[in-house]
């Protein structure tokens, strides 16, 4: 099996003779499907500037790579060596031309680092073939051989590439290729990790996902559906200085596409008091979730001081879906932080007469890559003050928790 990223957008999937590729220069399509008549397709790999290798048992194809590479490579095909992962280093490439080749056996390496050969030497010392090999964009990298594994600099959001290895390690899984997507790295942080029995992946096109798994008849354990729900709020204290606060939350999701608004029912909560959301206002979002698209979710907490907000539920509703759905719009779906400024841009002209006060918004962004299957439990901290009124200042704190359920 091989994955590989160019730095142009494209990619290309291996499993065994069954190949998929898209965005890749027409000779190495070409070479992929030549050397695929004639067995597996073991390795293909890009350098940071575009150039590319091909590995098929004794065949071989590098177009644009420069250094000592080709000269090692042809080396250890003719020497009857089975090449199993290859790499290339894009710190400092166009000077160094940094790569490693690992074979049965050995590897082969220039200006990689030293911590890098360390741990192949480690690993194959101890009986284990190399199955997998990569850098990151910026220059980190991994090393897996058989049940081990090792990365450094690698990063990201959990359950990051780190973790997700070592599960799949942990059950038994043999990992056969690993590859980083250069596609906006430094904020993504994407990845793919092919096994003999699953695809797992971050931050990747989901066609290439898909064919990973079509290709290699395997499952996946990426997400296919969420569920986004209330649990509980509790005052810390009042925003009110006389009593006890109205509290109520407006809300708005979107999976990309309708944007769904609501208002939770009003709860008179004082000092140390927790409320509750009843069963039909609890769940805010509950279906199925696309790889490419996140779920935008916006919440805008108040205190009703006046007139009755909730009487008033239906307008406020179909205010903050068009104001949302607009916002969106404008700005090319910019995300939470655009879906929450204007939802309380909207329920705050609607409450404006009402003299309710806003006590806090938050905006989060739900993505499927960033996902495992289960339930997370998030807390969102409510505080605030303002000043200058008859009664002087006046403080607020609250804690609102919901979950996140995520299903494959």
């Amino acid at each position: 099996m091989a994955v590989a990223f160019s730095p142009n957008g494209g990619y290309v999937v291996t499993v065994g003779r069954r190949i998929f590729a898209r965005h890749v220069p027409g000779e190495l399509q070409q070479k992929l499907e030549q050397f695929r008549a004639s067995g597996d397709v073991d390795v293909v790999a890009f350098t940071p500037e575009g150039g590319w290798t091909v590995v098929a048992g004794k065949l071989t194809w590098t177009r644009g790579v420069g250094g000592g590479y080709w000269t090692k490579l042809k080396e250890l095909v003719r020497d009857g060596r089975t090449i199993t992962a290859v790499a290339f280093n894009p710190v400092g490439w166009s000077q160094d031309r940094g790569y490693v080749i690992a074979y049965d056996g050995g590897y082969a390496a220039e200006a990689v680092p030293v911590e890098m050969r360390r741990k192949i030497e480690e690993f194959q010392a101890a009986g284990e073939r190399v199955d997998a090999l990569a850098f990151t964009p910026t220059g980190g990298w991994t090393v897996v051989a058989g049940r081990r594994s090792w990365t450094r600099n690698v990063g990201g959001p959990s359950p990051s590439y780190y973790e997700v290895v070592n599960q799949l390690l942990g059950e038994g899984q043999r990992v056969t290729a690993v590859a980083f997507n250069p596609s906006d790295y430094e904020r993504a942080k994407g990845w793919l990790v092919l096994t003999d029995r699953t695809v797992r992946s971050s931050r990747v096109p989901s066609e290439l996902r898909q064919q990973a798994v079509a290709l290699g008849g395997a499952t996946t354990t990426d997400v296919q559906r969420v569920r986004v729900q209330l649990l509980d709020v509790l005052c810390h204290d009042t925003e009110d200085v006389t009593g006890s606060d109205t509290f109520y939350l407006v809300s708005a999701v979107t999976a990309g596409s309708d944007v769904k608004a609501a208002v939770t029912r009003r709860q008179d909560l004082g000092d140390g008091q927790r409320g509750t959301f009843s069963a039909d206002e609890r769940v805010l979002y509950d279906g199925p979730i696309e790889p490419d698209t996140p779920l935008i979710v916006a919440l805008g907490a108040f205190d009703e001081d006046a007139a009755k907000s909730y009487e008033r539920y239906e307008e406020v509703v179909q205010a903050v879906k068009r104001g949302v759905a607009v916002a969106l719009s404008a700005t090319g779906n910019a995300g939470a932080a655009v879906a929450a400024s204007a939802l309380v841009d909207v329920v705050g002209a609607l409450v404006e007469l009402d003299e309710d006060d806003e006590l806090g918004t938050r905006g989060f962004e739900v993505h499927a890559d960033d996902l495992v299957p289960g339930t997370t439990t998030h807390v969102w901290t409510i505080k605030g003050r303002w000043g200058g009124g008859l009664f002087g200042w006046s403080t607020w704190h609250y804690t609102l928790r919901y979950s996140v359920t995520a299903d494959v």
